[in-house]
């Protein structure tokens, strides 16, 4: 099959795609027609008696066997959680158990712009005896590499950052903060949340000794499924956030009664699974494995790199670009206007999503150039109305 073909495929499978240009995969998704199939189905197994919970619970470790292909990172390095906050507080709770009486007041840094699922956890650390550095944005409302950079000095333990940001769409060099992070004794954590389904990310190639995705975004999976990547080096530091059944070595062969020994590697932090959004991962991860991902990657940010460049010659404030990124944002100067923009543009058949005084544009190997040409179209119309 060739590009055009498979891309054609690909974006077959989103009915929502037939009525509208579906730019906001940053906030959701929209259903692809083998997920809602295989969560139908277990909802009608479930509804006439006929259903097996453990081949649901089978699911969830196919798609954590898929998620840690895409990564390439093996199985057992990766923990299944409900969602990014999930992943975070995870780790942050490790970081607070493991912190030694040489590191009193250890930094923790993190951008002041992150998404409060990434944000939040990290915080919460001042209450253990912390220091908590937020980086804050400079004059484009960005955190650029150079900036986290600079911030990590020795005494940090642990970094935390977004490779897509969420309300900007700024992505910056991870290779060279996890570089940094190591040269410094520092632990690295990245959330994939806004990139991971259309962007490439693997362990071998950037590092980082923890990773997280939720999945209902560029994974285009259903909400409530999210995954942890550990490093080996990592599991010994690692307890549950909520102690479960699942926290042990085989949780099939006794659910009743001590001992508490948990799993030797990432399985020893899962959580006990939501099945429904689980059965979808695995539909949504096999559908996203049968596009190549080179080709994902490159045919969304070709469009973001389209859309941006149009956007500009319509005048308007497009964010400032580092490393190439498939999703845009165009400050519109105050939260009231983006979400009028956002209101007008849907009302056109342009699904985007506003956050504060910007609008952020996504694109997905699903999306095309019909789309681009539509959303731009409609920001000349409105911005002359």
């Amino acid at each position: 099959m060739n590009t055009g073909a498979a891309l054609a495929a690909f974006r077959a499978q989103f009915p929502a795609l037939k009525r509208v240009a579906w730019l906001s995969t940053a906030g959701v998704a929209p259903g692809a027609r083998g997920v809602l199939d295989a969560v139908a189905r277990a909802h009608e197994e479930w509804e006439n008696g006929t259903f097996d919970w453990r081949a649901w619970e089978a699911d969830a470790d196919v798609a954590r066997g898929r998620f840690a292909a895409r990564i390439g990172a093996p199985p057992a390095s990766i923990a299944l959680v409900s969602t990014l906050a999930d992943a975070a507080a995870t780790v942050a709770r490790a970081v607070a158990r493991h912190a030694t009486a040489a590191h009193a007041r250890s930094r923790v840094v993190v951008p002041a712009t992150e998404f409060r699922s990434n944000l939040f956890p990290w915080l919460a650390l001042r209450e253990c005896g912390f220091e908590v550095v937020p980086i804050p944005a400079d004059a484009d409302g960005l955190v650029r590499t150079d900036a986290i950079l600079a911030a990590i000095t020795p005494g940090v333990v642990l970094v935390a950052v977004s490779d897509v940001q969420s309300a900007t769409g700024h992505r910056i060099d991870a290779r060279a903060v996890a570089e940094r992070c190591r040269a410094v004794g520092a632990r690295s954590f990245f959330n994939l949340t806004q990139s991971l389904g259309v962007l490439r990310f693997t362990v071998a190639d950037v590092g980082g000794d923890f990773v997280a995705a939720h999945s209902y975004k560029w994974l285009v999976a259903p909400r409530g499924a999210a995954f942890l990547y550990i490093h080996p080096d990592r599991w010994s530091e690692m307890t549950p956030l909520a102690p479960n059944w699942k926290n042990v070595e085989d949780p099939y062969a006794e659910l009743y009664g001590e001992p508490y020994a948990l799993a030797a590697d990432a399985r020893r932090v899962d959580a006990s699974l939501g099945w429904f959004s689980w059965v979808g991962a695995r539909a949504a991860l096999e559908l996203l494995d049968s596009v190549d991902s080179g080709l994902l990657e490159a045919h969304a940010l070709r469009l973001a790199a389209d859309f941006r460049s149009g956007a500009r010659e319509l005048g308007y404030d497009v964010a400032p670009t580092e490393c190439p990124s498939q999703l845009v944002s165009l400050a519109v100067g105050t939260a009231d206007a983006a979400v009028e923009l956002e209101r007008g543009l849907r009302e056109r058949g342009v699904v985007t999503s506003a956050r504060g005084r910007r609008i952020r544009f996504g694109f997905h190997g699903f999306n095309d150039g019909a789309d681009n040409e539509l959303a731009l179209d409609c920001l000349k119309r409105l911005r002359h109305d």
